[in-house]
């Protein structure tokens, strides 16, 4: 067997090279077979990039997956014969958003979703367009998109205490809501059992003017000034409401 031939039998059986035979093969940056499918990320499916959900109102996440976002546009859209030829497409606009991210774009969603499907488009056939038509109209999150980098954590856990809060200010702002308008309707009770509202005046401005016609609003009011009784409150309580 040639001395050549021998080296390489010796390396392949034990991973080293016998003295100094064999080339140093570090700067041809090998890597192992199976995983060079894995050498472009691009062209796979992860959970990188991220969309920081902007309307967390609307979606209790504060950051879903751009893969999660197609898998919920091909969801709603790819449901009849075609459905085959819009999940392709869709595919093939998340992978174009994915390599636009890792070679720095930056943005929002939508603006880097349109991006991405006018270029498509601009390539493409009548097929291709409509099936980018729809996968736009059902898109219905919006966000910054951010990729995989030594920034994320700290852009997502501020994003993420962003939302928790503007949750915690929303609840406020509707119990805040319910409370005045508890006051509001104890006040308009109030005067409603005043003198002030049992007068003609604004007996007619309660009834409107659709039926102002229809009722005598002065004895309307002496009935009621008669038949109520004064429990007005007391004006330390109505100053505090």
């Amino acid at each position: 067997m040639e001395a050549g031939l021998q080296e390489h039998v010796a390396f392949h059986l034990t991973g080293r090279r016998p003295g100094t035979g064999l080339e140093a093969v570090d700067q041809f940056d090998l890597r192992p077979a199976l995983l060079a499918g894995y050498r472009d990320l691009t062209q796979l499916r992860y959970d990188f990039p991220l969309v920081l959900v902007s309307d967390t109102a609307a979606d209790r996440t504060c950051a879903q997956s751009l893969s999660g976002i197609v898998d919920g546009v091909v969801h709603e859209i790819a449901q009849g014969d075609d459905g085959d030829r819009l999940t392709r497409h869709a595919l093939r606009l998340e992978q174009k958003i994915r390599a636009a991210v890792a070679a720095g774009a930056s943005g929002s969603l939508v603006a880097l979703w349109n991006k991405a499907a006018n270029q498509l488009a601009a390539q493409g056939d009548d097929l291709l367009r409509d099936s980018l038509k729809r996968a736009r109209a059902a898109l219905k999150v919006e966000g910054d998109v951010v990729d995989c980098g030594k920034t994320t954590p700290t852009r997502l856990l501020s994003h993420a205490w962003a939302a928790v809060q503007e949750a915690k200010s929303r609840r406020a702002r509707e119990n805040i809501g319910k409370l005045i308008q508890k006051l509001s309707d104890i006040l308009r009770v109030d005067f409603a059992h005043s003198k002030a509202g049992r007068s003609p005046d604004s007996l007619k401005a309660a009834v409107g003017t659709a039926h102002a016609e229809v009722f005598d609003f002065v004895v309307m009011s002496r009935m009621l000034g008669k038949s109520s009784a004064d429990t007005a409150l007391p004006a330390g309580r109505r100053r505090r409401y």
